[in-house]
C-alpha cells in the first residue's frame, strides 16, 4: 500500500489529493506488469477498465482506411488511458500496445466512480487533464509525423569493423536528412569509447540504475556537429539484471527527448545487448562478409539492414544488389582525417563517395529516399539534363533512377557516375542542325535485305504513313551510331556497376508486356528503350523482340513506387498535341518548311507527333503517384531538334528550379 500512495501522488490525476484521501482510493487500483508487444486495449472491443502508465512505454493505435495501424502517439509514464470513467462505456477508438515493458495501474469504471464522486480535487485534474490532451491531439495533427524506426541498434560480430565509425557518421547523416533530433547510446563497454572518437572529454557514464529524466539529461554530452552523446559504463552493463533494466529506462525517456536513438552496442551478446536490440525498431547489421549472416534468433519484430563494411575489393556488386545490402567504400584518408580531428567523414568530408553512403542509408532509414523518373521524348529528353543541374546546385540527392527512351539515356548515364558536365558537353557537340541524321545516317539499313517492302515503303510515305511497317518490324535506322556514342561516353557497364540504381523501360513488340530492366547490360538495355517505332530497328535482347519504353511507360513513376522511393518526381518533356502542332503552324508562319524542323520525311513528323500526343494523355494517368511533377516548357522545340539542346536543357533547369520550394518542403516533412 505505502508503494501504491506514493506512486498515486506522483500522478497529475491525484495532485494536491490530500494523503488520507489517497488511502481510500488506492485498494481500487491493481498492478500489473506488460511485457513489450502485450496489446493491453484493442480498437473496436467493448470495455470500462482505466489505465495509468506507472512505467515504460505503449504506443497508441489506430487503422486507416487501408486497415493498416498507424501510430498515433507514444505514452510514457503518467499518461492514462482507456475508456475514461466519466464518460458511457463504447467501443474503443483506438488499440494500446506495449512498447517498452510496463507496470501498469487499471481499475474499472464502477469502481473508480464510486471512490471519486466525492473527491472535487480528483475530478478537476481530470477534467483539466483531458482538455489539456484534447488540445494536444489537436496540435500533433498540424505537426510532422512520428518517425518510423526511432530506435536503432548498430550490431557486429566482428571486432574491428569500425562499428563505432559507422553510428556515429550515421547520426550525424540523419540529422542533416530528417532534420531530427538524434542522440548516440555508447552501449560499446570500452572506456571511452564513441566519446573519445568525438574528442568529448571527460565523458559522463550513466552509472547507476536509479535512473529519471532529470539524471539522464545531466549525463548527455553535446558535440559541435549537434549530435548527442549518452554513455552507459561497462560495469552497470555487465551487471545482468540492473543493467537490462537500466537500458530500458533510458531508452524510455530519450525516446521522448529525441526522434532517433542511436544504440552502439557491444559484440558480445550479453543480457545488455539483447535488450537493446529487442527494445530497437531496427538493426544495423555491420559486417564485411556478404555471405555473413547475423546470429540467428537474434531479431524478432526489428527490420534489418545489413551494411557491408571493410570487404574484399572483389566483393559481387550483383550479389549486394539483389540483398540490397548498402555498401560503404574505403576511404582511409577520410576516416584518418575523422579519428584526427573528431569531425565525422560526413562534415569534414561531405562530397566524398563514403559520405553519399551513410547519406543513403539514412534517406533509406528515414523514409527519405528520392526517386526521379524521367521520360521519353526524342530531342526534348535533353531537358532532363537541366533537371539534374537544378538538383545538384540545390543539393537534393537521388537515391534511383528509372527511365523511358530519352530518358533512359540521359538517367543511366548519370547512373553511372558520368560528371553532368560531361554529359552535356556531348549532347551540346553532335547536338547541330542535323544532329538526329549525325545519329543515323551512317547507319542506313541495307535496302537489299529488305527490297520491295521497303522500297514500296519509300513512295507511299511520300504522301502517308504506312503502318505496315511496324508490322514489319522495320526501322530506317540501326542505332549503331547511337551505340557508338553511348559507349564513348557512359562506356559499356553493367546494371551492378552504377552508382545509382536504374529501372530500364522497354517494351515487347510480341506480346505488348512492359520490361523493367534492372539487370544485365544498360547499353543493351538504353538500346532497347530507343528503339523508336518506324526510326530506329528493335532491338533482339535476352530472348526478346524490343521497342520504344515510353510507348509502355511514358513517365516510369510506378516502378520507382515498387522499388521503395518514399518521395517521387516525375519529369515528362512530352507536350500534348495541341502543344505541338501550335509549334508547327507557328513555324509555318514565319516560313519555314516542316521538313528544316525534322531531318526525316514530313510524314515521319506527323507520325512521331501523333504518337508523343498519345503518349502525353498516358502520362498524363500513370503519374498520378508522383509527389512532384517536373513539366519543362518545350512544346515550340521538335521532337527531332536536337539542335536546340543548349534551349532544352535551360528549359529543364528552369523547370525544376520552379519546384525546388516544393520539393524541399516534402524532404524535411516527417
Amino acid at each position: 500500500m505505502p508503494d501504491t500512495l506514493f506512486l498515486l501522488q506522483n500522478n497529475k490525476i491525484f495532485k494536491n489529493v490530500p494523503e488520507e484521501d489517497l488511502a481510500r482510493i488506492a485498494p481500487i487500483f491493481e498492478r500489473r506488469y506488460y511485457p513489450r508487444g502485450a496489446r493491453v486495449c484493442q480498437e473496436g472491443e467493448i470495455s470500462s477498465r482505466f489505465y495509468i502508465l506507472l512505467s515504460g512505454q505503449a504506443q497508441a493505435l489506430k487503422k486507416n482506411e487501408q486497415g493498416e495501424e498507424v501510430e498515433l502517439d507514444i505514452l510514457t509514464p503518467g499518461a492514462f488511458f482507456g475508456d475514461m470513467p466519466l464518460l458511457a462505456s463504447e467501443p474503443r477508438l483506438t488499440s494500446i500496445e506495449i512498447v517498452i515493458d510496463a507496470d501498469v495501474f487499471e481499475t474499472d469504471k464502477a469502481s473508480f466512480e464510486e471512490v471519486i464522486k466525492h473527491h472535487t480535487t480528483v475530478l478537476y485534474n481530470l477534467s483539466r487533464l483531458l482538455c489539456q490532451k484534447l488540445y494536444l491531439d489537436h496540435e500533433d495533427t498540424q505537426k510532422k509525423k512520428r518517425v518510423k524506426y526511432p530506435i536503432i541498434c548498430v550490431y557486429a560480430t566482428e571486432e574491428n569493423i569500425g562499428k563505432s565509425i559507422v553510428t556515429i557518421n550515421l547520426g550525424v547523416s540523419l540529422m542533416q536528412e530528417t532534420k531530427c533530433r538524434t542522440i548516440l547510446v555508447d552501449m560499446g563497454m570500452k572506456e571511452q569509447g564513441i566519446a573519445s572518437m568525438l574528442k568529448i572529454d571527460p565523458v559522463r557514464y550513466v552509472d547507476t540504475s536509479s535512473i529519471n529524466q532529470e539524471y539522464i539529461e545531466s549525463k548527455i554530452t553535446s558535440h559541435h556537429s549537434m549530435l548527442d552523446l549518452i554513455s552507459v559504463s561497462p560495469e552497470l552493463l555487465m551487471e545482468e539484471t540492473k543493467g537490462r533494466e537500466s537500458i530500458a529506462k533510458i531508452l524510455g525517456i530519450l525516446k521522448t527527448l529525441y526522434d532517433y536513438v542511436i544504440i552502439d552496442t557491444s559484440s558480445k551478446l550479453s543480457r545488455s545487448t539483447f535488450e537493446a536490440i529487442d527494445l530497437s525498431n531496427i538493426m544495423l547489421f555491420v559486417t564485411s562478409n556478404i555471405a555473413q549472416e547475423y546470429p540467428l534468433g537474434i531479431l524478432d519484430h526489428q527490420k534489418l539492414r545489413t551494411v557491408i563494411n571493410l570487404s574484399d575489393a572483389s566483393i559481387d556488386k550483383k550479389l549486394l544488389r539483389e540483398k540490397h545490402y548498402h555498401f560503404l567504400p574505403r576511404d582511409y584518408e577520410a576516416i584518418d582525417q575523422f579519428l584526427t580531428t573528431g569531425i565525422p567523414c560526413v562534415i569534414g568530408s561531405p562530397h566524398s563517395e563514403l559520405s553519399r553512403a551513410f547519406g543513403r542509408i539514412a534517406r533509406d532509414i528515414g523514409g527519405k529516399k528520392i526517386g526521379l523518373a524521367l521520360g521519353g521524348g526524342s530531342a526534348r529528353g535533353m531537358a532532363h539534363i537541366g533537371v539534374f543541374q537544378a538538383l545538384e546546385q540545390h543539393g537534393i540527392p537521388i537515391d534511383m533512377i528509372a527511365g523511358s527512351s530519352a530518358g533512359a539515356l540521359i538517367g543511366s548515364a548519370y547512373a553511372a557516375g558520368v560528371p553532368i558536365e560531361t554529359i552535356e558537353a556531348a549532347v551540346l557537340k553532335w547536338g547541330s542542325k542535323l544532329g538526329l541524321l549525325r545519329l543515323t545516317v551512317p547507319d542506313v539499313l541495307d535496302l537489299k535485305y529488305y527490297g520491295k517492302a521497303l522500297t514500296r515503303f519509300f513512295r507511299k510515305t511520300r504522301t502517308i504513313w504506312d503502318p505496315r511497317l511496324l508490322r514489319l518490324g522495320i526501322g530506317i535506322f540501326s542505332g549503331s551510331r547511337v551505340d557508338r556514342l553511348y559507349r564513348n561516353v557512359v562506356g559499356d557497364p553493367d546494371f551492378s556497376d552504377l552508382q545509382i540504381p536504374l529501372s530500364v523501360i522497354a517494351l515487347d513488340i510480341n506480346s505488348g508486356e512492359e520490361v523493367v530492366y534492372e539487370k544485365g547490360n544498360v547499353r543493351l538495355a538504353v538500346r532497347a528503350s530507343l528503339s523508336i517505332p518506324g526510326i530506329f530497328t528493335p532491338l533482339a535482347y535476352s530472348g526478346r523482340f524490343l521497342i520504344d519504353g515510353s510507348i509502355a511507360d511514358p513517365v516510369p513513376v510506378n516502378t520507382l513506387v515498387k522499388n521503395g522511393a518514399d518521395l517521387v518526381m516525375a519529369v515528362n518533356v512530352t507536350p500534348s498535341l495541341q502543344e505541338s502542332f501550335n509549334s508547327l503552324r507557328r513555324s509555318r508562319k514565319q516560313g519555314e518548311l516542316a521538313v528544316s524542323r525534322s531531318p526525316l520525311l514530313p510524314v515521319f513528323d506527323i507520325a512521331m507527333r501523333s504518337l508523343q500526343s498519345l503518349q502525353y494523355e498516358l502520362a498524363t494517368i500513370k503519374t498520378t503517384q508522383a509527389n512532384i511533377h517536373i513539366n519543362p516548357d518545350v512544346g515550340d522545340i521538335s521532337w527531332s531538334e536536337f539542335f536546340n539542346a543548349d534551349k532544352l536543357i535551360q528549359r529543364g533547369k528552369e523547370a525544376t528550379e520552379a519546384v525546388i520550394p516544393q520539393i524541399q518542403h516534402l524532404r524535411w516533412e516527417t
